[in-house]
């Protein structure tokens, strides 16, 4: 039992609230950016470096802000990352409800 007490030292409600809502932000941005960047790459002259460049700034952002708000800590870094899962679902849900009703638009089964 020593163990898990060692693992849970410091974990308080503030700190898995703040990974919860750090996790909700940076998830929204990562996909939002995602998102953004699939809608660009048709328009611009060189889509593979808008996509590398994209996904660098965003994995940036997103494991900067992570590090910032958990700095490691097990517990704190395992919500956050939830929380990521999370905003995927939300962004994704967002972006399918603004899509018009096409058949190349309509969600597989």
């Amino acid at each position: 039992m020593r163990g898990v007490a060692v693992f849970l030292e410091g974990v308080t409600a503030g700190r898995i609230v703040v990974a919860a809502v750090a996790g909700l932000v940076l998830g929204g941005v990562y996909f939002w950016g995602l998102w953004w960047t699939s809608r660009r790459v048709g328009t611009t002259a060189a889509p593979g470096l808008l996509f590398f460049v994209s996904f660098v700034v965003r994995m940036a952002v997103l494991l900067s802000g992570l590090w910032v708000v958990t700095r490691g800590r097990l517990v704190e870094t395992a919500v956050a990352v939830v929380g990521i899962m999370a905003a995927r679902r939300l962004v994704v849900g967002a972006v399918r409800r603004g899509l018009p009703e096409t058949p190349e638009a309509k969600p597989g089964p």
